[in-house]
């Protein structure tokens, strides 16, 4: 700031001042506010890096700020007083969940739901609602519900009851509170004198029951104010009403007690309440003469609240002369901590605790119900439930900082999720706009070779057609000469012309033109003679007549023209499943959404259904041990689970940090993971003993698409960057190498004869041991998501999540 203007703010004391002067200098607020910049930069800086350590914030507050949950609420969702609706889009909409996640019913069924009505008045018949048939399919609109009428929408009737009552609906005459089953509020109870058994009794049952707005029985003795609703605020009396308990602080508006503001001194608040008034409430009438008036004591021993005259007459009696009495502050306080202890048929204090009737008793209830009952002392009672909590309580800790450290992890795992999902993201993009550019480039070249093709066959065609004009008009031109000239002479000579012309005709020797051929095919889907043409063979010659037959000799038995199905199951699982395997007893292990099923060899009985590591994780991979327990990989993920054969689910590695797909398991046990840096590029294999503990790891130039083990305890590795399939030993020596002419097979297993199986869309293609295709079969489904091999050579097929087909595939 200039020196000029540091003598003027030195000079003044406030901003008051500061405010006078920069009116008369209009260019001292401006070299003011430069001057304050950095500080308020500095300290803008430091109250944004300012948030909570490991500790999720989940309140509605928070929640409001995430926009992509709010858009799918608004999207899908209906919020009322007392319900919470979700429903799917439909399949128009552009909803990604909606689209991951689609309808599985009927799609005329679907789109007939709505959302559930709320009630509406019917305008015809006062005090009734429209049926439900005139309201559902309308908006959803809680506007009408009765808790929410105002106080002027009361009847008459009710009306004039609070008015004829009003001299009773005083604060001295509150005794007591019975809260609303609806919105939990307390409603105050008068009576005019001191609440009596039978009264007590009404109001117990009034709590199990009772809605804002109801009356209390006729002849009771008992009123509540009519005109009220769960939406009404907290009656104003409720703060300085003593009554029988304590009542806690609670908000005027929610009747919640939590996070009120702090309370202010009680002193001081009972220095400002009235003269009978004392913190949150009033008090009770005196216990000897029940008069409101001067009732400022409370007797320690007697547990009486006590007024001026009653105090002086209470400790002339001889049995009460030793008695403390405090004053009605102090009283207050006690009552609070000591009301819950005093035996309700006594009103003396608990001094033992009956085990058999798990009661607190007192000593005159000892000696009348309990006297053969198994009781111990209240303080070791005490001392005993003070033990059990300590324990429960360090428990609980343990739990907590455990779950304070899943937080974290969580937290960790969930950054470390969404910059994977965003580098995914992108990198789509860019293989979408790739494929795009590589796809339109080859629309284009394919489009000028077949012009070419067209053009040099309507080119050949033209020529040939006019060669054949030519020759046709010759053709007429020599019969129309011998029609002419036939001689009508004898016999002889029309012998010898007839030589002469049949000489002539065959001089014109017929043409040899080649038949048109057709350059036009289908792109469309994949036939199962097609496999063959995609996946190419070593050295095949093909031509217009279709694929040629492969003459290698085949290893093990003879393959079948098609699939012979033996038998197919429908799952009895609720969430589509995803992977397959066969464990050497013949049982079947599925994994799918959620869960994992171990289910009879038949598929008829779900033996076991364990819960994966997450609600809603994909278990995307599966194979088994020897011992018939399965491994577990759940893509895109670095954990792998281990599920045993009795049931259970435990750890068996994690390979952080990097993110796992692919999962085959080798004839001695060992468990082979394709692993990479993020779901779409998978480079590595690493190997793993059946306990978990990592054995090697081959780092490839591929891009694993998918692999198995042959019987030879190599990798058959299936590899989108080069399109190829590899076969590598576990040093990651090359063996063998194929060339693939479209696409490589999504799901393989290996077979007893060294047959490589594999799936590609609807069709199961079957290699030899030299790699070469031996035949494909195509399966009567929408797709394929599994198959496996069991030793008996049967192959079973796991189609659109919910159906397993098991077939023979070889004589």
């Amino acid at each position: 700031m200039d020196p000029k203007f540091e003598r003027i703010m030195k000079q003044k004391n406030s901003e008051n001042g500061v405010r006078n002067a920069a009116e008369l200098k209009p260019e001292l607020k401006t070299a003011y506010l430069e001057s304050m910049n950095p500080v308020v930069d500095l300290l803008v800086e430091r109250f944004k890096r300012m948030k909570l350590k490991g500790i999720l914030c989940l309140s509605r507050k928070n929640l409001k700020s995430f926009s992509r949950m709010q858009d799918f609420i608004k999207i899908h969702g209906r919020s009322t007083q007392y319900s919470f609706q979700l429903k799917k889009c439909t399949d128009d909409s552009n909803c990604s969940y909606c689209q991951i996640n689609p309808v599985r019913m009927d799609k005329e069924t679907f789109q007939s739901l709505s959302f559930l009505p709320c009630p509406v008045p019917d305008e015809d018949q006062q005090n009734h609602y429209q049926t439900f048939d005139q309201v559902y399919g309308n908006k959803v609109d809680d506007s009408h519900r009765p808790s929410r009428n105002s106080s002027g929408c009361f009847p008459d009737e009710l009306k004039e009851q609070d008015r004829q009552h009003r001299d009773i609906f005083k604060t001295q005459k509150a005794r007591n509170v019975v809260k609303c089953m609806k919105c939990l509020k307390p409603r105050l109870v008068f009576c005019n004198s001191k609440l009596g058994p039978s009264q007590e009794e009404i109001l117990n049952q009034m709590n199990l029951d009772y809605i804002c707005g109801d009356g209390t029985p006729e002849d009771s003795g008992l009123f509540m104010r009519r005109c009220i609703t769960c939406s009404s605020d907290i009656e104003v009396s409720y703060y300085s009403v003593g009554l029988r308990t304590y009542l806690p602080p609670i908000c005027i508006y929610c009747g919640s007690d939590d996070q009120l503001l702090d309370v202010i001194d009680k002193n001081k608040m009972a220095f400002a309440s009235s003269r009978i008034g004392a913190q949150e409430a009033i008090i009770k009438p005196c216990d000897l003469c029940e008069d409101d008036e001067d009732v400022n004591w409370f007797c320690k021993d007697c547990f009486q609240n006590l007024c001026d005259r009653c105090k002086k007459m209470h400790l002339k009696i001889p049995n009460c002369r030793n008695h403390e009495v405090v004053s009605i502050l102090e009283g207050i306080a006690i009552t609070k901590e000591a009301v819950t202890n005093l035996c309700q048929d006594h009103n003396v204090p608990f001094s033992f605790f009956c085990r058999t009737c798990d009661q607190n008793i007192c000593s005159k209830c000892l000696s009348k119900k309990h006297k053969k009952h198994d009781f111990i002392d209240i303080h070791e009672f005490q001392s005993e439930l003070h033990k059990e909590l300590d324990t429960i309580l360090n428990e609980k800790e343990t739990e907590k900082e455990q779950m304070t450290k899943n937080l974290v992890t969580w937290s960790e795992f969930e950054t470390r999720c969404e910059k994977t999902l965003r580098e995914n993201y992108t990198n789509i993009d860019k293989r979408v706009k790739a494929i795009t550019s590589a796809a339109t480039e080859e629309g284009e070249k394919l489009k000028k070779y077949l012009q070419s093709k067209e053009e040099g066959q309507m080119t050949e065609s033209k020529e040939s057609k006019e060669k054949i004009e030519a020759r046709k008009d010759a053709y007429n031109a020599e019969i129309q000469a011998i029609k002419q000239n036939i001689p009508l002479q004898t016999t002889s000579t029309l012998n010898q012309f007839v030589k002469t012309s049949v000489s002539r005709l065959q001089s014109l020797k017929p043409l040899s033109l080649p038949m048109p051929r057709s350059t036009m095919f289908t792109i469309g889907s994949i036939k199962k003679d097609q496999i063959r043409d995609m996946i190419g063979r070593d050295g095949d010659q093909r031509d217009a007549s279709g694929p040629s037959k492969d003459k290698t000799k085949k290893r093990g038995k003879n393959v079948l023209e098609k699939l012979q199905i033996m038998r197919s199951h429908k799952l009895d699982v609720k969430y589509r499943c995803l992977s397959m395997c066969v464990s050497p007893d013949g049982s079947i292990w599925i994994g799918g959404v959620g869960n994992v099923y171990k289910m009879s060899s038949d598929c008829s009985t779900v033996l076991h259904q364990i819960p994966a590591m997450s609600y809603g994780m994909s278990c995307q991979y599966i194979s088994c041990l020897q011992s018939g327990d399965a491994v577990v990989s759940y893509g895109g993920l670095s954990y792998i689970d281990r599920f045993t054969s009795d049931g259970r689910r435990v750890d068996f590695a994690d390979l952080s940090p990097n993110i796992n797909s692919y999962i085959a398991v080798s004839d001695d046990d060992k468990v082979a993971i394709a692993v990479g840096k993020d779901i779409f590029t998978t480079t590595s294999v690493v190997l793993l003993s059946k306990e978990g503990k990592r054995l090697n790891k081959i780092e490839m130039d591929a891009n694993i698409a998918n692999f198995c083990f042959d019987n030879d305890g190599n990798y058959v590795i299936s590899d989108k960057k080069h399109q190829c399939l590899t076969t590598i030993d576990r040093k990651g020596t090359v063996l063998k190498k194929m060339e693939m002419k479209e696409s490589n097979p999504e799901r393989m297993a290996c077979d007893r004869y060294g047959n490589i199986l594999g799936i590609m869309g609807q069709n199961v293609f079957l290699m030899n041991y030299e790699m070469k295709v031996q035949q494909s079969f195509t399966v009567d489904c929408d797709y394929i998501n599994d198959i496996c091999i069991d030793k008996d050579n049967h192959l079973f097929i796991l189609v659109d999540g919910y159906k397993v087909i098991v077939a023979k595939y070889l004589e």
